[in-house]
This record gives C-alpha cells, structure tokens and sequence, in this order.
C-alpha cells in the first residue's frame, strides 16, 4: 500500500476529497487538474489496507475504484462510510450488483460506473438518431477491448429492454464474439446483438431497428473522455452535496447503479459461458 496527500489543501467548500483504490495515471492527471480548478481538495491514493483507509474518510467525500478485482468489497466499504463511488470497469455479479444497489439506496450514496464512451462526441450526435430507429431488432459491433459498451449503450437508448442470454466463442488468436439476445420487458418482443472483440478490431457498431438502421465508428481516446467522465461525476457530487441538485436527478443523468445491471449481467453470462466451452448462459433476474 502507499498513500500520498496532495499539499497545500483547498478549503472551498465546493470542493471534495478524493480517495483512488488502484492505479492509473490518467485517473490522477485528471484528478490534479481538477484540484487546479478548485474541484478537488484532498487527493490520496491506495493499493492495499483499502479498509483501513476508507475509515478517514468523511460522509460525502468520493472513492475511485480501478483495481483489478475486489470491487464489490471495496464499494460496500466506501457506501457504508457513506462515499460517493466511482467505478472502473465494474466486475461483480449481477447477485452483487443488486445488493450494491440497495445498499446505496439505504446510505444515500451515488454509485457510478466510468462509462466513458457516453462522452464521446460522435456517439452523443447520433443519439436522437438512433433513437428515431426504433425499438432494436439487431446491432453489430467491433472493438478492441472488452469493455462492454455496446451492451449499455443499447440499455442507455431503451430502458423496457434486458438481456436473457449469452453465448460466446474465442479463436486461438485471442479474438472473441458475444451473442446477446434480448427481450422487451412490456412487449416480449425479442431481438438480438453480436459483439466482436479483437486487437484488430475498428471500434463501431450497425444499429438496425424498426424503422432503419445506422452505422457508426467511433475513434478510440479513452483518456479524453475519461477525464470528462471524472470531472462531470465530481461536479455533480458536489452539487448534490450543496443541495443544487438530488439523487434521482443523477440517477438519471449518469449510469449508475440502478441502470447499468444489464451490463453486469452479460459479463458474468459471459465468463460462464466461456468457462463452459462457450455454452449459452441464461440470464436469471
């Protein structure tokens, strides 16, 4: 474990402590321009003995999560201490998932996911349009990593859909495929999303719905819209904390919690079905 506090402390008040649990320097560049900004008082970060130092940390102050694994330990310390959450590539099950989101229900707490893709500028502009197509019938997509922000952003433009199923494959040079049915939770219709993921890949998707389909590639800065994605969390926990703004109005504006379960729930079908020769995994809610 090592920690360090950045000097020379803002006292404004609409500035917060930022706690990080893990290691990334595009996460603490950000952080520290923020701190230029008056956005950010204190900035620690930690690898190990997280428990202990989550316990000096104030009601309302704001824990990053980037660690590999543990996260669904590291959250439900931070929410009972009463932090605000963000999180890196969010990795529990769709079991932990659901506690987490009542138990940040009960402390009052934001708990967010880094999904940065939603500030790219290129997928911001499409949004109305995509939105015009219709309920989904089928998307394809490529990307580099598996990240899984395809899955959310088909839940992001229609909420009455959930996955079911997941079926997967990966070829002996790494690449893999996802099949990810869904099923409108009014109408019972269903539809269906493939997702290729490979080094090789140019990161877009093909979105076809009922009335039409689009196609859009879109270039890869995570860092870009990382920061945004950092700077717009914080700016609303510290309007939340003066009163400018409330829970539910967050909820709504950044995936949190409560609406990023299907993102969840593919994962965990997916590391079963690959453990299971790529078997199809339902999805049980």
């Amino acid at each position: 474990m090592y920690a360090f506090d950045i000097q020379e402390e803002i006292t404004n008040e609409k500035s917060v402590d930022v706690l990080v649990v893990g290691e990334s320097d595009n996460i603490i560049q950000t952080l520290l321009d923020l701190k230029s900004k008056n956005k950010v008082n204190k900035i620690e970060t930690c690898l190990n003995g997280y428990s202990e130092v989550i316990k000096n940390y104030s009601p309302g102050s704001i824990c990053i999560i980037c660690t590999e694994n543990y996260h669904f330990e590291i959250e439900m310390l931070a929410i009972k201490q009463g932090m605000h959450i963000l999180v890196r590539n969010h990795r529990v099950t769709l079991k932990q998932h659901l506690m987490l989101e009542s138990e940040s229900i009960s402390n009052r707490v934001v708990l967010c996911m880094e999904n940065n893709h939603r500030y790219n500028p290129l997928l911001l502009s499409s949004l109305n349009n995509l939105k015009n197509l219709g309920s989904l019938r089928h998307l394809d997509s490529c990307s580099t990593v598996l990240d899984l922000k395809y899955i959310d952003l088909i839940s992001w433009l229609d909420k009455t859909i959930r996955p079911i199923s997941v079926t997967s494959c990966k070829n002996s040079d790494g690449d893999m495929l996802l099949v990810v049915s869904w099923e409108d939770a009014i109408t019972k219709d269903t539809s269906f999303s493939t997702h290729i993921i490979s080094k090789s890949a140019n990161d877009g998707f093909c979105y076809s719905g009922k009335n039409g389909y689009m196609s859009v590639n879109l270039p890869i800065d995570y860092d870009r819209y990382s920061y945004d994605s950092i700077s717009k969390f914080i700016d609303s926990i510290v309007s939340l904390e003066c009163g400018m703004t409330d829970m539910e109005s967050i909820n709504i504006e950044f995936p949190c919690i409560r609406n990023t379960y299907c993102k969840t729930s593919v994962y965990e079908a997916f590391i079963l079905s690959m453990e299971n020769d790529g078997s199809q995994m339902k999805i049980e809610y």
